[in-house]
């Protein structure tokens, strides 16, 4: 995948399915933080954004602004939204997931159901 093609509204889309059909927070093994990737396979709204052959355990417990620096140009799009949707990800309980994300669309003039 290359993020810097993507428009808001793919990113968006894309993030919003994933958290919403994997219904769960993506954790660490200790089950302590939120991790880009989890225990049991599950990603973060950031986490699902990154190709399998750019993660680095040493993500784990970083921000994602801060990570962008480890990570190829490839990623450097829509930051911002991004921190948005991990903080969904990372600060609600699944079950306000919909509500959270529809707030988000709102905020970012962007559609919800697509």
């Amino acid at each position: 995948m290359n993020l810097k093609e993507m428009t808001a509204q793919e990113i968006f889309t894309k993030v919003k399915n994933h958290l919403l059909k994997q219904n769960a927070r993506s954790i660490t093994v200790d089950g302590t933080d939120c991790a880009y990737r989890g225990r049991g396979g599950l990603m973060c709204a950031a986490g699902c954004l990154i190709d399998d052959e750019d993660y680095s355990v040493g993500f784990e417990k970083e921000p994602w602004e801060l990570i962008l620096s480890n990570l190829p140009e490839k990623y450097n799009n829509h930051e911002l939204l991004i921190s948005n949707l991990q903080t969904t990800h990372d600060t609600s309980p699944p079950e306000f997931w919909v509500s959270e994300l529809k707030k988000l669309a709102v905020k970012n003039n962007l559609k919800y159901d697509i």
